[in-house]
């Protein structure tokens, strides 16, 4: 291997490969560092999270002022679970999207919240 340094006389200095095999060796080695960093790193791959961008936000009434107000805050939760900031900045365009969840919501529903029990007609 030559080294040039820049030094002001310009010399050349020769540093000797390991076994007097040149490049060959050299080769060799940076390929066997690539591999060992591939087999390092292990096998790649991403999961699958179900539950990342859904939300489940309560609701008084099922009219559209209450939809329209709770898809905002399920939105603003998913938005900030997928950034991983504890609340979205109040960017335009992120703002605009608050402003209109409909346009990213692939579909909502309601469920009845848990009630106490109903009273036996027995009695």
């Amino acid at each position: 291997m030559i080294v040039k340094t820049p030094s002001a006389s310009r010399q050349t200095h020769t540093i000797p490969s390991p076994g007097g095999m040149g490049g060959a060796w050299a080769a060799f080695a940076r390929r066997l560092m690539c591999a060992l960093c591939a087999l390092a790193a292990g096998p790649g791959g991403a999961e699958v999270v179900a539950w990342l961008y859904d939300a489940e936000v309560p609701v008084a009434s099922q009219t559209d002022a209450a939809r329209q107000a709770a898809a905002a805050v399920a939105l603003g939760r998913v938005l900030a679970r997928v950034s991983g900031l504890p609340q979205v900045p109040r960017a335009a365009p992120l703002t605009a999207a608050l402003a209109a969840p409909e346009r990213y919501i692939l579909s909502y529903s309601y469920r009845a919240a848990p009630g106490p029990p109903a009273a036996n007609s027995d009695e």
